[in-house]
């Protein structure tokens, strides 16, 4: 899926929980101020859930894709946000070369991880462009929650027969397969983070869905 595919996908099925995602980032981690980075971007949702929610100075949509980039430029001037706190970047999430060294205070990614060629690279440059005291909050999945509050069930077979997703038995033995993925992944970055000197966290629940957190100072707050 890629392109107009995935931003069609993502504002037909996805979009009424972007808030609820942006809503436990920003409680989560305290970060409302300062620049954001939305890694993975896509048609740039979650950014502009969080400038919704938040105060930040400017958001940096990032996505390897141009046509992503593109949807979240029209979707910037579509729904009249700052067009000069908005800023488009196309790359590759192991190279962020182009921005300095503790950039960021807040670097998120939804659904893009599985993506990158080399998680433990790109968590390594995250790293390193987050400021002092930032955050990053990188994941995915739905969530039991959100499933409820979007109404998510009634249309797992619609996105199924559109998109291809949802295959492979049922809900509950695919969020399984997926809880245990993101155990062994956190197993593989405890080590990695523990060298960075980072406080992290891993939210793995059928409540949430899943996500890594960590924070480039030694004291996160535990929830």
């Amino acid at each position: 899926m890629q392109g107009k595919g995935y931003d069609a996908f993502a504002q037909d099925y996805f979009q009424p929980i972007f808030p609820a995602y942006a809503h436990k980032i920003i409680e989560r981690t305290g970060v409302k101020t300062g620049r954001l980075l939305d890694l993975g971007s896509g048609g740039g949702h979650l950014g502009f859930a969080l400038m919704d929610l938040g105060e930040f100075d400017d958001v940096t949509f990032f996505d390897k894709q141009s046509k992503c980039l593109e949807q979240a430029r029209e979707r910037a001037e579509a729904l009249m946000y700052d067009l000069d706190a908005c800023h488009y970047e196309e790359g590759d999430a192991c190279d962020l070369s182009r921005f300095e060294s503790e950039s960021f205070d807040l670097v998120v990614s939804r659904g893009s991880m599985h993506f990158w060629d080399s998680p433990e690279k790109a968590m390594r440059e995250v790293h390193r462009v987050l400021k002092q005291g930032g955050y990053c909050y990188i994941g995915g999945g739905v969530g039991a929650t959100n499933r409820q509050t979007s109404r998510m069930d009634a249309i797992m077979d619609r996105m199924a027969k559109e998109y291809g997703v949802g295959h492979g038995g049922s809900p509950e033995q695919q969020s399984e397969k997926r809880k245990e993925a993101r155990t062994r992944q956190c197993k593989e970055f405890a080590a990695l983070f523990h060298e960075l000197n980072c406080s992290y966290a891993l939210i793995n629940s059928k409540a949430e869905g899943g996500w890594f957190i960590f924070c480039k100072d030694d004291d996160l707050k535990i929830w």
